[in-house]
């Protein structure tokens, strides 16, 4: 029934009926593979999403995961072979394990569900994330594969906070809302203390080195401590944080920002991962998010917003030294209905995989485009690989009837009939092979991007804040 569903929902989409929508992203280390979820309202039973592998070098498509449900959250681990994902099914939601070369996936059991879970390196790997915790409160979460749980230590009444946290080899940096004046350790950054119930935004920085030692200390639960803390008098709750480490966890950055986006500028501060210094301003841009480390360490590369609407977006590589920040690529996409991710090349390039509008985007580029490649799978190829990569899944378990399934053999009167069905479904197979290889050899296509003139922005490389020109109608 299954493959006979595919086979209804390949027809459908070569017809331009199916509607589609893409959930999540992620690349392997080797910035080889893209994995996607890809979801859609055709689905008998009703909408659903599963976890595809696109191959950057062929644009083959291959279906990882099928099922009740959505699959909502994804994230690839530092080695590139496991997926963990969160599905939601009714009113409930469940992690899994996914191997993703074998396509079979493991459900982490125990303890509550954790929500948008990461991994964390360490033998095995971790899982972080955010868990409820009674009184409409979100904790953050520590947990092994198998779902045991690793103890972490925040002050009474800490709640995870709002933003992205950051992951290294060497410790975790996490935003953390505390009550009012509560928390030990940096100073207050925000202007002045706030009123009675008010809470602060902090960082806690989490130090992995104690899953090493003794399992006494691992159960006491790993310490955190505070570098950094803001209140902001205008609003009962902290400004949103995005966090990130270096590769060593020696070097930490903060971007912050107004609670709603895209109101007001961010400010990116470096953080004192031991909490012994004040948070230091580094730069200020209009509507800037999502930070991350160069491999070096000495650059950050980040998005940000331009234009009057909003329709797109920078990705931007800022080095203090620098006279200039400089342009990766310009990405396009309404805020909101657009996934991107990008991985460092060993040329020094990024490869950054955009999309938007179910059109796929792919850019291998250095800074100021230097040796730029672009291409792009328009949406309605990406329609047709996942109907393909569909059936493909559905045929392959497609039991064997040819054979009977014990020694003693298929009962007499049975036989012929089953010899004959197991002959059908061969034909079928060989059949549908070669159709789904035409079908993929049309759809596979990559387009060339045109090159767009990159934008130079935050020219004296200050921080300062930084307001990006109204666009005229002549866009890309």
């Amino acid at each position: 029934m299954e493959a006979l569903a595919a086979l209804l929902m390949l027809g459908t989409t070569m017809g331009g009926g199916a509607a589609l929508s893409l959930e999540g992203i992620d690349i392997s280390p080797d910035a080889s593979t893209v994995y996607l979820v890809l979801g859609d309202q055709g689905r008998p039973g009703g909408e659903g999403a599963d976890v595809y592998a696109l191959d950057v070098a062929s644009a083959r498509l291959r279906a990882l995961t099928g099922g009740p449900g959505r699959v909502a959250w994804l994230d690839l681990d530092p080695l590139g072979k496991r997926l963990v994902m969160q599905r939601l099914v009714g009113e409930g939601s469940h992690v899994a394990v996914l191997d993703v070369q074998r396509a079979v996936s493991s459900p982490v059991v125990a303890g509550p569900c954790l929500l948008n879970p990461q991994w964390v390196g360490g033998p095995g790997g971790l899982l972080l994330g955010r868990e409820w915790a009674g009184r409409g409160r979100l904790a953050w979460s520590l947990r092994a594969p198998t779902g045991r749980a690793v103890p972490m230590r925040f002050p009474d009444g800490a709640a995870a906070g709002f933003g992205r946290p950051a992951i290294s080899r060497r410790r975790l940096a996490l935003p953390v809302v505390v009550p009012a004046g509560d928390d030990e350790g940096a100073e207050a950054s925000g202007p002045g203390r706030p009123a009675e119930g008010r809470v602060e935004g902090t960082v806690r920085v989490v130090d992995l080195a104690a899953l090493g030692r003794s399992r006494e200390a691992a159960e006491a639960g790993l310490p955190s401590r505070c570098v950094a803390r803001w209140a902001d008098e205008d609003r009962r709750e902290p400004s949103v944080l995005d966090l990130a480490l270096d590769p060593e966890g020696t070097r930490l950055v903060a971007a912050r920002r107004g609670r709603v986006y895209p109101e007001g500028d961010t400010v990116f501060f470096e953080l004192d991962v031991e909490g012994e210094k004040a948070p230091a301003p580094q730069l200020a841009d209009a509507r800037a998010f999502r930070p991350a480390w160069t491999p070096d360490g000495t650059g950050l590369v980040y998005l940000r917003g331009f234009g009057s609407d909003d329709d797109w977006w920078e990705l931007v590589l800022w080095r203090p030294d620098a006279p200039r920040a400089q342009v990766f690529a310009r990405l396009p996409g309404e805020f909101g209905r657009w996934v991107t991710t990008w991985r460092w090349l060993d040329d020094g390039r990024l490869r950054v995989v955009h999309q938007d509008d179910m059109d796929i985007y792919v850019f291998d580029t250095g800074p100021d485009e230097a040796g730029r490649v672009g291409r792009y799978l328009p949406g309605d190829s990406v329609r047709v690989l996942k109907a393909v990569a569909d059936l493909e899944r559905a045929m392959a378990a497609v039991p064997d009837v040819s054979e009977p399934p014990s020694a003693g053999g298929w009962p007499r009167a049975h036989a012929p009939l089953m010899r004959r069905a197991g002959e059908t479904v061969g034909t079928f197979g060989e059949e549908a092979s070669a159709l789904i290889e035409q079908i993929r050899g049309a759809a596979a296509d990559w387009k060339k991007v045109p090159v767009v003139t990159p934008l130079e922005v935050n020219d004296s490389g200050e921080a300062k804040p930084f307001r990006p020109p109204v666009l005229s109608e002549e866009r890309p």
